[in-house]
């Protein structure tokens, strides 16, 4: 949950120690972090995007699988959060992406899609 905290420095220092003791690929770590994007705060979202960075392979499918759930959630400031996360996860934008990335546009507020 310290990359949920308030302060910068202990989100930084979590994402650190977060390099030193998740294999990278692990199944779970990757849902944990991804449902940091669901968070309240808006620092904390941004701190699961870099987290994803750590514990997900660009194409992992579980984490383009996780990503791309939460590009339908209700809430628009986790959509945002997933759009910044889908670099993150995807090598290049393969079909499954690319049909979220069009449902999502059709769907969603200004907000996400700029």
């Amino acid at each position: 949950h310290r990359l949920e905290h308030a302060a910068p420095l202990v989100r930084q220092a979590a994402l650190r120690a977060l390099e030193q003791v998740v294999t990278v690929g692990d199944r779970g770590a990757i849902s944990a972090v991804c449902s940091r994007l669901e968070n309240k705060s808006g620092d904390a979202r941004t701190a699961a995007v870099r987290a994803l960075s750590i514990v997900a392979y660009k194409g992992d499918q579980h984490a383009i699988d996780e990503v791309c759930k939460r590009l339908h959630h209700q809430l628009v400031e986790v959509r945002e959060a997933a759009v910044m996360a889908v670099p993150v996860v995807v090598e290049q934008l393969d079909e499954l992406a690319h049909g979220h990335f069009r449902d999502l546009m059709a769907t969603s507020s200004a907000e996400v899609r700029q």
